[in-house]
């Protein structure tokens, strides 16, 4: 397949596609986001029955078709924050990537058909 442009890759995708593929060699990614959340447990000489709620981490992820809420206890806080802060970055190397490739198909049509022209 020929390549759009005729050029090699763009500083931004070397430097995204680099970055990436670090990235993709780390043990694990999770795609979900980090939610806080602050609860009563119902006994009533508890804490939380006076405002002082329990608060607790969870990861909001898909599995499946389902979201679901899954607990992170404490001691997998930091491993987990670092699971979902590497897939973002992941994600936004991807998003860089693709966007380069836009460009230069927008540039490879308009050095086709002109700027701006448009085909029936």
């Amino acid at each position: 397949m020929p390549r759009l442009g005729g050029r090699g890759l763009s500083a931004v995708e070397r430097s995204a596609r680099s970055r990436l593929l670090r990235l993709i060699q780390t043990p694990l990614l999770l795609h979900g986001s980090l939610v806080t959340m602050a609860r009563t447990c119902g006994k009533e000489n508890c804490r939380c029955q006076r405002g002082e709620k329990h608060v607790s981490l969870y990861v909001s992820a898909l599995v499946g078709k389902t979201r679901k809420m899954i607990y992170v206890p404490p001691d997998l806080e930091t491993q987990v924050r670092e699971w979902v802060r590497a897939y973002q970055e992941a994600h936004e190397c991807l998003e860089k990537m693709s966007g380069e490739c836009v460009k230069r198909l927008q540039a490879a049509k308009e050095k086709r058909t002109g700027p701006g022209s448009r085909r029936p």
